[in-house]
């Protein structure tokens, strides 16, 4: 018996993730995916849903432990859902954006600012499903350096994972562009990796040897109705950033250990991969949790935890994305 999960003629053939693609495209409802700057997302992983609710039926009393139909009514409407992808310094060039905002983009410095909105195309084999007026609501970035002895994994593939609200969805009646945006083969769309790409400057010292990292933003989304069953404005009310590491506890690393928390202290997270880089500049890193333990018999860690704050001649984060080859 062959099997061919190309055929799409057999009512019962089942979806594949690996015919499925992620497009998006900036700006606001409707969007045109025929034409203008379209990116295409290279996906690990999505979840984009709508949660509806039932209302009207839950603590009312009729006499009885049945919950009655008739008072059930459906209620508002979430449309949410996560998006993982590695990531490339072509990728971030797109992305930052609906991370941080941007407040003015010169020689590829990214400020933070108004948060962008944007449409999200998701082709899940059997059906296009579009999600309008998306806005990013927290996100995180992960490294980590491959383990000894570790198979059937890629520990060391850095990775963006966003948790994303959207006003609205439909169901095939947005069409996808034919061809799809063509792959980029240049070192800008490389994906980056933890072993070969990763220096960090905490508290001054160049070069900190952290062997896991995750940056962490929460932009504070505020999600408003008014007389409506979905939502009608997506705004953010606030932002932080925190980063967490792990690393070796040895004499540099201790030199972090108990810094004060009063003295401001600039670090810097640096990407590279070939002829492209990108830099996490941070205003002001407190380490605010985190002393080493005995794990075991091998090396001890530090598992460090800080929050990324402003300062008054700097931004919280500032992030550089050199993407020219």
């Amino acid at each position: 018996m062959s099997c061919d999960p190309t055929l799409e003629n057999k009512p019962d053939a089942s979806a594949i993730g690996a015919l499925g693609y992620v497009l998006a495209k900036n700006g606001a409802t409707p969007y045109d995916w025929s034409s203008g700057t379209i990116e295409r997302w290279p996906i690990l992983f999505e979840d984009m849903r709508e949660v509806r609710r039932l209302v009207g039926h839950r603590n009312v009393i009729t006499g009885s432990r049945q919950r009655r139909s008739k008072l059930a009514r459906q209620g508002a409407s979430m449309f949410v859902g996560r998006i993982s992808l590695p990531i490339s310094a072509r990728l971030l060039q797109d992305i930052i954006p609906k991370l941080i905002g941007v407040d003015d983009t010169v020689d590829d410095t990214f400020n933070p600012g108004a948060l962008q909105e944007f449409g999200v195309l998701i082709n899940r084999h059997y059906g296009t499903f579009e999600y309008q007026g998306c806005h990013v609501a927290q996100w995180a970035i992960r490294g980590r350096s491959i383990q000894f002895n570790e198979r059937n994994a890629e520990p060391d593939l850095m990775t963006l994972t966003m948790q994303i609200y959207a006003k609205d969805r439909t169901f095939n009646e947005a069409t996808a562009p034919n061809p799809l945006p063509a792959w980029g083969t240049t070192d800008d769309y490389c994906n980056y990796f933890f072993d070969q790409t990763t220096t960090a400057t905490l508290q001054g010292v160049a070069s900190r040897r952290l062997e896991e990292w995750v940056l962490t933003g929460n932009n504070y989304l505020d999600v408003l109705y008014g007389l409506s069953r979905k939502p009608t404005s997506i705004c953010s009310l606030d932002t932080q950033i925190n980063f967490q590491a792990r690393a070796r506890w040895n004499r540099t690393q201790s030199s972090m250990f108990n810094t004060d928390l009063a003295a401001s202290n600039s670090a810097v997270l640096a990407l590279s991969q070939g002829n492209v880089s990108t830099t996490f500049n941070f205003g002001d890193l407190k380490i605010v949790n985190g002393d080493p333990s005995i794990q075991g018999k091998g090396r001890i860690r530090w598992n460090l935890e800080a929050e990324v704050l402003s300062t008054n001649s700097s931004n919280d984060i500032q992030i550089v994305n050199d993407a020219t080859v």
